[in-house]
């Protein structure tokens, strides 16, 4: 495998990978270093997030243990194939600043960490001091030179608005939302009644300055 640790399915997502997979290994004494018994890959898709990326696996993967169990019992040897820890890449537990959106990041990245960290720990912005979870976005074919974190005003108004928001490259667009203390629901909903125009979202340092 090529993410070893406690994460492997969210940090290949959150870090835009296009395929991972299955592996049955012989264990020993390091953390996820054994040789390979069985390997499957898996397509990551453009809308996957965690939760719909582990259920994939786990059915790939339950498929593969009866040929495991088969083989074992019949008193056969599997070929096993050493790793190459050149190519290995630790998937550390997730921690809940993990969530928190690095504007200055291209949007397809911020895109792909919110997926990755779908259910938890999400993704977060602050928004004059108000904690602010997306909790769905695309990737438009948009660009701009506002600064990361920057609501873009022109999208604002209009019979369906949108929440259109500057990247470090690209923009990012917010889908669905939940506003610290109120509900998740339609970013359209949200901006009928919040008035976005000159708002920034940013860290907490950013929001002090």
């Amino acid at each position: 495998p090529e993410y070893r640790g406690a994460a492997p399915a969210q940090w290949a997502i959150a870090n835009g990978e296009k395929r991972t997979g299955i592996t049955a290994m012989q264990m020993d004494a390091g953390m996820d270093t054994g040789d390979m018994l069985f390997s499957f890959a898996a397509d990551i898709e453009k809308t996957d997030t965690a939760a719909s990326l582990l259920e994939k696996l786990s059915v790939i993967g339950a498929a593969m243990v009866p040929s495991i169990v088969e083989l074992l019992s019949a008193g056969g040897s599997f070929v096993r194939t050493p790793q190459d820890a050149a190519r290995a890449t630790y998937a550390p537990i997730l921690k809940k600043e993990d969530g928190l959106v690095d504007w200055s990041s291209s949007a397809e990245a911020i895109d792909c960490r919110l997926r990755g960290f779908t259910p938890w720990p999400g993704a977060y912005s602050l928004l004059e001091g108000a904690k602010v979870d997306f909790l769905e976005t695309a990737v438009p074919e948009l660009s701009t030179d506002a600064l990361p974190g920057t609501v873009l005003e022109d999208y604002l108004a209009g019979k369906h608005p949108r929440l259109l928001i500057a990247a470090g490259s690209g923009v990012l667009e917010v889908l669905r939302l939940q506003p610290q203390g109120r509900k998740a629901m339609r970013a359209e909903d949200y901006l009928r009644g919040a008035d976005l125009r000159g708002k920034r979202f940013g860290t907490p340092a950013a929001d002090a300055e």
